[in-house]
């Protein structure tokens, strides 16, 4: 019982010996890391990671915030059931995210990708038994893994281009995939499949649903890793295809509206978690604007404001779920006045808000300004970036501060229950990350600049000394930096007029609701699928085989008729008057099995001697195992069907004269076709036969002398299991089938 009380606790401890384990690689100092497993080498997939700059910066990210989450979860968890498959999927999801960043092959990569939508959907529908959870969860994993198909045909693109899926191959080889005329259909792939993981618009509306996940979940997965799935992977990509028009117009584009949209679309809400959510989408919109922007200054901005929002963002989701457990709510209309009850909680937000609005000394200050200081690098679209910006992070000052306030400042409340202070478990990580914004804000050099130039270094090789200070002096970012806080706390002041406009504002202007909307193109799809297979699955198997015979007979007429020149004539003198006498025999018993008023048995009993006859021809060419199969199948097909036939109910005629003339003209299509391909092979033998390859080398490779048992056992021995499985599969669907009639 004990260890159950602190399972989060001992669970914790695998990311935290996996990170010091990390750090005693030292990669900010030794290089990069390559370790080579070769898999399928012809194909060009292997087994290979890499680890460099950026991959450790991100693995620095899954491991602490690991450790934080688990620990974290310890007192979230306690009275949920089913934690231990919690942790599991928890841990699983953990694992594939530090297999995407050190993947050094596109294809493992793309293996990792998926398992993290499947992690991911398994822990947002964690509480399975809510429809809301449910739903939240399909909808996040069709949008990825759609994503995630898209970002496969991107890559099979360009692996085909270089003939490499490997990485450092991709980055060597840039010009030649650049100068392809396929690499424009590649990208588009693959910024595709990066806005779905990350949440860009019009791919937004995923995250903010998925907070119906535990808040665990929403602290790891959905602001400080999985969501920056997409951001590594543009990042990864950025030396190949960053100085391209595309990349350069899409990602800003995008990023600028998501940037904006999410800033704005936060103020509006308020469930404390989709608030957070939001600022996350917007957060992301920055990120990939930054990427887009492609320059050297744009670059050292994204990834330190990848630092600051995986910091204030996982600690804010992690005080949003200590409030809902010790106060019963998380929307900010009921909630106020905590300040007093709950003094530690109180700092702690106040601190990760201050820096979520970039507020000098926290880091996220240093973050607003590299951003500024990047956007306005770029003289033809600086005008709109910097707009962007500005407006986004007014909206952001101003979130942090209506949140602050509502929650903690306001005197009015509603409390649903007495508010409780937090236990230092689900307390522990929020203030080590509170206090390492604070730090690393005062002292950047010291704390994270090394580990940034490393990144910094695997992006842009040629990239000057990093330096990062908190103070710059009075200049054109800091003006702005003043503007945005002056002009989100003047919307603060008036709250009670400009957050009521806003929201008017988005109920009249945003009338489109994304996710609605996807679920109805679902709906709509799967109704098109149902009358589809209500036309095809009709459940008639006369109309199944007709619609078989029919185009296999098109596609083999249309052979013939373009090989016809190319027979030889049969030589008849060649032929046996004993197998002759066969055909002849096999011909006469399928005539005498047309008639509609002979009885089940006896055309079965007629089907029979065909099968027989068949065994007869094999013997004529000395097939004898070939010959006892064919005999022992067709005595056993025969016996069983004469003992289930008499328990069916009566023939019924379902098939009028038109229908038999229909069904006599497809047979007649269907069997000169074979007919005529038969008499093709037997008169134009090809000139490599396989029945060499099998006679060579059965003995030699197989060590077997029986060939077809070869055949059947070595060559073709997947063929095999594969029909041995569905034998098995069909006998247990019999043997609980008669169970159940039984029963």
């Amino acid at each position: 019982m004990k260890a159950k009380r602190t399972q989060g606790w001992l669970v914790a401890i695998v990311p935290a010996l996996l990170l010091f384990g990390f750090l005693s690689l030292d990669t900010v100092n030794q290089g990069n890391i390559v370790e080579q497993n070769n898999w399928l080498p012809l194909l060009g997939l292997n087994i290979n990671f890499y680890i460099d700059g950026l991959s450790s910066l991100f693995i620095y990210l899954i491991l602490g915030m690991g450790i934080f989450v688990f620990a974290y979860a310890n007192g979230y968890m306690k009275s949920y059931p089913g934690k231990s498959r919690f942790y599991s999927f928890l841990l699983l999801f953990m694992a594939a995210m530090l297999g995407l960043v050190s993947a050094g092959n596109m294809i493992l990569l793309f293996i990792f990708w998926e398992l993290t939508s499947v992690s991911s959907f398994m822990l947002i529908s964690f509480f399975h038994d809510k429809e809301g959870a449910r739903k939240a969860a399909l909808q996040a994993l069709l949008i990825t893994s759609i994503g995630g198909l898209s970002i496969l045909g991107g890559f099979i693109i360009i692996g085909s281009i270089v003939g490499s899926y490997e990485i450092q191959d991709w980055i060597a080889q840039a010009s030649l995939i650049t100068s392809s005329k396929y690499s424009t259909a590649a990208l588009i792939l693959i910024i595709l499949g990066a806005f779905t993981k990350s949440a860009q618009f019009p791919f937004h509306f995923w995250l903010p649903n998925a907070m119906v996940a535990p808040t665990p979940v929403s602290a790891y997965l959905h602001s400080a890793t999985m969501v920056k799935a997409g951001v590594f992977l543009l990042m990864r990509l950025g030396p190949i295809f960053g100085p391209t028009d595309i990349w350069q117009f899409v990602l800003p584009l995008f990023g600028s509206i998501t940037f904006l949209l999410g800033a704005f679309f936060a103020v509006v809400q308020s469930d404390l978690k989709r608030i957070f959510a939001y600022t996350t989408v917007s957060s992301l919109g920055a990120l990939v604007m930054l990427i887009g922007i492609d320059t050297d200054l744009s670059i050292r901005a994204a990834l330190m404001f990848l630092l600051v929002h995986s910091l204030y963002k996982g600690a804010l989701f992690m005080l949003a779920g200590i409030i809902d457990k010790r106060v019963g709510t998380r929307d900010i209309y009921l909630l106020g006045g905590l300040r007093k009850p709950m003094p530690i909680v109180t700092t702690i937000t106040t601190l990760v808000l201050t820096s979520m609005a970039g507020v000098p000394p926290l880091i996220g200050f240093l973050g607003k300004e590299m951003i500024y200081e990047a956007s306005i690098q770029v003289p033809v679209v600086a005008p709109y970036l910097i707009t962007f910006s500005i407006l986004g992070n007014i909206f952001m000052v101003l979130t942090s501060l209506y949140v602050g306030y509502m929650v903690f400042f306001r005197k009015e409340h509603h409390w649903p229950k007495q508010p409780q202070r937090a236990g230092i478990s689900m307390a522990f990580g929020p203030l080590l990350l509170a206090s390492a914004s604070l730090l690393f804000g005062v002292l950047p050099q010291a704390s994270i600049q090394p580990y940034l130039q490393s990144a910094i270094e695997a992006i842009k090789p040629e990239h000057v000394e990093l330096k990062i200070k908190l103070w710059h002096g009075f200049n054109k970012v800091l003006l702005l930096s003043i503007a945005t806080v002056f002009m989100g706390s003047l919307l603060f002041m008036f709250r009670r007029i400009t957050v009521p406009f806003f929201v008017t504002f988005y109920k009249k202007v945003f009338t489109i609701h994304f996710s609605d909307r996807f679920f109805s193109i679902i709906d709509r799809f799967m109704r098109m699928n149902q009358r589809k297979a209500d036309v095809v699955q009709h459940g008639y198997q006369r109309r199944y085989l007709s619609t078989i015979f029919l185009f296999a007979s098109i596609l083999l007429w249309y052979i013939i008729v373009q090989t016809w020149g190319s027979r030889s004539a049969v030589q008849y003198d060649s032929l046996s008057w004993v197998l002759a006498v066969i055909c002849l025999i096999i011909v006469g018993l399928s005539f005498m099995s047309l008639p509609a008023r002979l009885g089940r048995v006896s055309v079965i009993t007629i089907i029979g001697g065909i099968g027989y006859s068949v065994a007869a021809i094999y013997l004529f060419y000395g097939a004898i195992d070939l010959a006892i199969t064919q005999i022992l199948v067709d005595s056993l097909t025969v016996i069983l069907l004469v003992l289930v036939l008499p328990k069916l109910p009566r023939l019924v005629a379902f098939t009028n004269a038109r229908g038999v003339v229909r069904d006599m003209v497809l047979a007649t299509v269907f069997g000169s076709a074979m007919g005529i391909i038969a008499y093709t092979s037997a008169t134009n033998p090809a000139a490599n036969k396989i029945s060499d390859f099998f006679e060579e080398f059965s003995l030699s490779i197989a060590h077997g002398k029986n060939i077809v048992n070869v055949i059947l056992v070595d060559f073709r021995g997947i063929d095999t299991l594969g029909e041995i499985t569905v034998l098995v599969l069909a006998s247990l669907g019999i043997y609980t089938l008669l169970k159940f009639k039984q029963s």
